[in-house]
């Protein structure tokens, strides 16, 4: 190999090939499971002809109900990460950060396509590396999640981010390939035309190199086609422990198909003294160090998925051979030929149908337990159909119940596992962006157009996943009602953030659709007790709704009222008794509504209200006074001849 940092930091071609021979049970457990999700372990020989040959999804199946409790995690709250300022001074722009972050690979990536096809190669296979990388040319970041065969490391890796070095297989055709490098740029891909032709034939290669012999893996070492091009991607530390990158075929190990290059990446966790790997991985399970010990749900319910081939076949076979009826002739074989069975058919001679066996009611409760003890090594919740269990062994609801609840804790487990790897996937998508996509400030966050300051990206965050790992919707709205139910009016809880709370688990864009802000709240009832004042003072009842922030409509009576001593201008009495009427109204229901905040401000609203309660007393007997001077003036009137109706009239008119 042309190389121009050769040492010993570098892995040699016969070292990866090692690497390839050391784990090929691993290789052919995976091809294994592989045929058995999607094509299925058929028979190896069929009892008789045309016998069943059916193959039970068990796997298939498991891998269907987990795959949205994992996506779910994702895109379950209205961003995808929540950013924690590891400063005080930076915390005002974590909000900015998270939606700007998540805007980025929402719609400028392609992360939700690649993270699903993620979480499946990880239930399948146990594991699945992802690839983060900046596109130069769509100029956005793009993740790859990597078929588990594709990627290769030495046999005594632990995680990905620990390991020496790591071969990402890649795959061309020849067009592709010439794609890489159109106009032959040196510091590009040799796209020469004898390089491809020797890349597709193999010529140049070392053929009789006794690793090259031993180690043939189509797809990995070799063309899977005749026109395609397999290209090494070898990530390797140097003596400083920084990263570089070596691109070769193992047709030709000796010739780099593009010069080698350090890793470009600075910003972030690359800046580190041992920068990582630009590779996050999926792990199924955590049960030991090994970077092949991950087992997938394929290799976990084999052996149930076997059993349940087996019986089902053996079911199948027995409707087979006994559901058509059979005959015998009681006295002889006569001649077949005149025999036809038909509907309404007079046979010639006498028949004697043959006693077929019951049908085998064990099979199908045997693959029913079969199936639940497979669903529960997984952790997968199965209550069971009720229609195929005795009544005796039907479930009561306490039993459910704690099923749901060791079902959870195995759920949740998996999904710490999952979210601590993939927040790892989030840093190093952060760090490409803050070198990349820096100036690009402008996003979309529900349907806005917003801008990110330039300051927000000079910050330091801990990226998290965002939401928890309950992936369930119904059960996550209910325990956000109780924590209402429970927590309503307590002045230690904040009330705003409880009630986002329950729309968030419904679904987080109702947050921007129904949810009101204390302060446009408090304007807006404030807005209203102004409107029923100005009918207060034409004599008009206002009415108390159940809707109204009483304590907020108490607030700006009295500061309506005390503007009004302060400046001296006249209140009318009638005004004084309906202001009164009004506020005791809304001092009552505030009581039964919301007694906490009651408690909180009744020391400076019981004072003024028993004042202005007070004053409306007094202001009724100046009413009932007034009354009665101008019923003695109306009946003065009438007596003089006057008319006080015909008197109203003129008062309008005028």
């Amino acid at each position: 190999m042309n190389d121009t940092s050769t040492g010993d930091c570098v892995p040699a071609h016969e070292e990866i090939l090692t690497a390839i021979n050391d784990r090929k049970t691993w290789e052919d457990r995976q091809t294994t499971w592989y045929q058995m999700r999607h094509d299925g372990l058929r028979r190896r020989r069929v009892p008789f002809p045309g016998a069943a040959d059916l193959h039970y999804p068990l796997a298939d199946t498991l891998i269907e109900k987990q795959k949205p409790g994992y996506i779910d995690q994702i895109f379950a709250t209205d961003t995808v990460a929540t950013f924690t300022a590891l400063k005080q001074d930076w915390q005002k722009f974590s909000t900015g950060a998270a939606q700007w972050f998540d805007y980025q690979l929402k719609q400028n990536s392609n992360f939700e396509r690649e993270i699903v096809i993620g979480a499946d190669r990880m239930m399948q296979s146990g594991k699945c590396v992802l690839k983060v990388f900046w596109d130069a040319e769509q100029e956005r970041v793009r993740f790859e999640a990597i078929n588990p065969l594709h990627v290769i490391v030495p046999a005594w890796t632990g995680q990905v981010r620990e390991a020496d070095w790591i071969v990402h297989v890649q795959h061309y055709s020849k067009h592709a390939y010439r794609r890489l490098n159109p106009t032959n740029d040196p510091q590009g891909f040799d796209t020469k035309k004898e390089t491809i032709d020797k890349l597709l034939t193999g010529t140049g290669a070392d053929a009789n190199s006794q690793e090259n012999a031993k180690v043939q893996r189509e797809g990995i070492t070799k063309g899977g086609r005749d026109a395609q091009i397999v290209v090494w991607e070898l990530f390797y530390r140097d003596e400083r422990g920084q990263i570089r990158v070596r691109t070769y075929s193992p047709q030709l190990p000796r010739t780099q198909l593009r010069p080698e290059f350090g890793l470009p990446y600075t910003k972030g966790p690359f800046s580190d003294k041992l920068p990582p790997f630009p590779f996050f991985e999926l792990n199924c399970e955590t049960k030991d160090r090994g970077y092949y010990d991950s087992r997938g749900i394929c290799e976990r319910v084999a052996p149930f998925e076997a059993k349940l081939c087996k019986e089902w076949n053996a079911y199948s076979d027995w409707m087979t051979l006994w559901i058509t009826p059979m005959f015998y002739a009681k006295n002889g074989v006569p001649n077949n030929a005149n025999l036809r069975m038909v509907p309404g058919q007079i046979v010639p001679f006498e028949l004697q149908a043959v006693q077929t066996p019951g049908t085998p009611p064990d099979i199908p409760a045997s693959m029913l337990a079969t199936r639940q003890t497979a669903q529960e090594l997984v952790g997968t919740i199965d209550y069971g159909t009720p229609a195929q269990a005795a009544p005796k062994d039907r479930k009561t609801a306490t039993e459910t119940n704690l099923i749901g609840n060791v079902m959870a804790q195995s759920t949740g487990l998996r999904a710490r596992i999952f979210r601590r790897e993939l927040g790892h996937g989030f840093e190093l998508a952060y760090a490409i962006l803050l070198q990349y996509a820096a100036t690009s400030l402008d996003y979309f966050y529900q349907d806005e157009l917003q801008q990110l300051p330039e300051l927000a990206l000079q910050g330091k965050y801990r990226i998290e996943l965002s939401g928890s790992g309950e992936n369930n919707r119904a059960a996550t709205t209910q325990r956000a009602l109780a924590l209402l139910q429970q927590f309503r009016g307590d002045p230690y809880i904040e009330q705003g953030e409880l009630r986002k709370m329950v729309l968030e688990a419904n679904d987080p864009r109702m947050v921007k659709r129904l949810f009101l802000n204390a302060g446009t709240q408090a304007a807006a009832q404030m807005e209203d007790q102004a409107q029923e004042i100005t009918a207060m003072l034409i004599g008009f009842p206002s009415e108390v709704k159940q809707t109204d922030d009483h304590l907020a409509h108490l607030g700006s009576l009295f500061g309506f009222l005390e503007r009004r001593m302060m400046t001296r201008q006249p209140i009318g009495p009638e005004m004084i008794v309906l202001a009164a009427q009004h506020a005791t109204q809304h001092a009552q229901a505030a009581q039964q509504t919301a007694p906490e905040a009651w408690k909180q401000q009744a020391q400076q609203v019981t004072p003024k209200l028993r004042q202005l309660q007070q004053l409306a007393q007094a202001a009724q007997q100046q009413l009932a006074i007034q009354q009665q001077q101008q019923q003695q003036a109306a009946q003065m009137a009438a007596m003089a001849g006057g008319n006080p109706a015909g008197d109203f009239a003129q008062l309008l008119a005028a």
